[in-house]
Parts: structure tokens; sequence; C-alpha cells
């Protein structure tokens, strides 16, 4: 997030709220850069996954868009992983951290698409609710 605080928006996306996300970012008619969080610096499996799943979901609501190849490979994975997106994760490099912390459930539930549909967006340095 502090990495983008200078652009023009700064939105915050996630399976939950994939829908209304993608839905306005169609709307803003705007160039859109997706930035993974990663972890310490390095790809991370789960975040790559949510970029292409934007990915895909934007080519669904408009024939105007242009990839570049970083989002086009990330919407190849997310369509390998996107029937059981739990099973393809479990292969992700530190999944042993993520079972030691005990956040099995908390990562089924962060795949379910469209349960809080709303849009955080960066104002000053606080997260509120996007108004329409």
């Amino acid at each position: 997030i502090e990495a983008a605080r200078n652009a023009y928006k700064v939105v915050i996306g996630s399976f939950l709220n994939i829908d209304v996300l993608c839905d306005w970012l169609v709307k803003q008619e705007r160039n859109v850069l997706l930035l993974c969080s990663g972890w310490k610096n390095r790809f991370n499996l789960e975040d790559s996954l949510y970029a292409g799943a934007v990915t895909h979901e934007l080519l669904k609501r408009t024939e105007d868009i242009k990839l570049g190849d970083g989002c086009l490979a990330l919407q190849y994975l997310y369509e390998m992983a996107k029937d059981d997106p739990m099973k393809f994760l479990s292969h992700a490099s530190h999944k042993e951290r993520m079972v030691k912390l005990n956040l099995k459930r908390d990562i089924r539930y962060c795949l379910i698409p469209n349960t809080a549909p709303v849009i955080p967006v960066l104002e000053g340095k606080y997260l509120v609710k996007l108004e329409a």
C-alpha cells in the first residue's frame, strides 16, 4: 500500500470483494496496476492467484483491455487453479508457515468470492470505504 501511495487512487482487493472491485475498475476507464504484497520481497502464490482472477474477471466485463505479459501469465495461473484454489495453494512454498499459524480456515474463507462487497480505498494514512 505504501509503495502505491502516490498513485491516482489506491484500492484494496481480495476474492472477498472481487466482483464489486472489477465492476468499479471497468467504470474508471483508466490504466490499472495490480500490486501483490508477496512475502518478504518474493513472489507469492496466493496474491498472484488473486491478480490472475482479477484479470480473468476484467476480461469477462470488457473487450477494451490490453494485458501485459505478467497479467496474462497470472490469468493462466488462475485458470489452472480456479476449480480448487485451496488445493492449488496447498503447494505454496510457505504452506508450513500458514499451518503453524493455524490459518487454514482463514485462507479458505479468504478464497470465497464476494462475501464483503465493499472497496477499501486509501485516504491519507487510512483505509476507508469507497463511496460510489
